[in-house]
């Protein structure tokens, strides 16, 4: 029998969800402060949010855009705990 590999193109990806994040869940997954986000949103260095209503003063994040920010956070460089380096203590 021979196994026949499927091509990356053929496969069905699921469809994005498109969820919409309140402020309490934004800040939740990104461990910034109310404050810092909206700092950020200022600089044009983190997603804006969308309008809820007409008017309205409700707004919320879409799940694409806020998880796409935290894909693009660079990774922190591995430092290993030195065992010998004394700590101080009071």
């Amino acid at each position: 029998m021979k196994s026949t590999k499927v091509p990356d193109e053929a496969i069905e990806k699921p469809a994005p969800t498109r969820k919409l994040f309140r402020l309490p869940v934004v800040i939740e997954i990104t461990g910034l402060c109310r404050a810092s986000i909206y700092a950020r949103i200022a600089q044009g260095t983190f997603p804006a949010p969308v309008q809820l209503g007409v008017g309205a003063r409700a707004v919320a994040w879409k799940e694409s855009e806020i998880n796409e920010w935290v894909d693009s956070l660079p990774i922190a460089p591995y430092r290993p705990i030195n065992p010998a380096a004394k700590r101080k203590t009071a």
